[in-house]
């Protein structure tokens, strides 16, 4: 017997169901999946377990319908994960992911440690078994979470900014940062307090940043008129005496020129943050003796 008749046969079978009344998930092969990952479960082993005596009553192989079965639940799945309600999950569980106090950074592998996450634990996520096994399934789900994060990012960054510049008090700070449902410690207060702080500083230091970029900027206009009206007066001019033989004349940095600073700008606040963990983190590292002492410094 030919495949297509077979499909065709498991098709009619589910016709004189589909009349007597409400379609069973075992009736209804393209019923649409649904937002229950353990209900979808459920509904998957019963529509199997259907194939198999589809299989037997017509004396075929109980996997004979497998490869049929595998695409609808691909489809279903690729469905699923491009809906609103899929979406609507994921921005909350990866909310609660930049609220946890265990990160070590914001930018640095975070997109990366939190996909290598949800992939060890997909069901938190709510995600369907099988999903990261499809390459574009996978895709799919991993893009998302980049951009996504990359969008609460500016989003929380935005409600700190509006908490720094209305004074108001952490506990506002705290409501508007924590998803609903979230359990709120005092540990959370403090992070939220230090978010706050590292903002107030890091404007600080970009305005600074932008003070000496100025002054740098002017420095070397002054420096190169001065060049040009040292030339007009010379009729031939010689190498610098204070310059080595490897120098050259374009060069306007003296032997005793300083270390460049870093020039921040107000899209790296996160990139700040990070710095200042890392900076916590070593300071812990040579003040505690022991893990734990370590760890109740960062803490702190």
């Amino acid at each position: 017997m030919a495949h297509p008749s077979l499909l065709l046969q498991f098709r009619l079978l589910q016709a004189p169901a589909a009349q007597c009344g409400p379609p069973t998930p075992a009736a209804s092969l393209g019923h649409k999946f649904k937002s229950s990952h353990n209900k979808s479960e459920h509904e998957a082993k019963r529509l199997k377990q259907y194939a198999i005596d589809v299989c037997k009553t017509h004396g075929l192989p109980d996997n004979a319908l497998d490869e049929f079965l595998n695409l609808k639940s691909i489809k279903e799945i690729q469905e699923f994960i491009a809906s609103d309600d899929f979406k609507s999950i994921m921005k909350d569980r990866l909310h609660a992911c930049l609220l946890s106090l265990n990160l070590t950074g914001y930018v640095l592998d975070l997109a990366d440690n939190v996909i290598a996450y949800t992939k060890k634990h997909p069901t938190t996520f709510k995600i369907p078994d099988g999903t990261f096994q499809d390459p574009e399934m996978s895709d799919m789900v991993t893009t998302f979470i980049k951009e996504n994060l990359t969008a609460q990012w500016g989003n929380i960054k935005q409600k700190i900014s509006h908490s720094v510049k209305s004074k108001t008090n952490i506990s506002v700070l705290t409501k508007s940062l924590a998803t609903t449902g979230h359990e709120v410690t005092v540990a959370h207060w403090a992070h939220f307090a230090f978010l706050r702080s590292s903002l107030v500083s890091f404007q600080a230091v970009v305005e600074q940043c932008k003070v000496t970029l100025a002054a740098q900027k002017g420095g070397a206009s002054v420096a190169v008129e001065r060049r040009d009206e040292d030339n007009d007066s010379l009729e031939a001019p010689g190498p610098d005496p204070a310059m080595g033989e490897s120098d050259e004349p374009g060069d306007v940095e003296g032997a005793n020129t300083t270390e460049k600073m870093w020039i921040w700008v107000s899209t790296e606040f996160w990139e700040f943050v990070d710095l200042l963990l890392h900076d916590v983190r070593q300071e812990a590292c040579t003040a505690g003796k022991t893990p734990s002492a370590r760890e109740k410094l960062v803490e702190m």
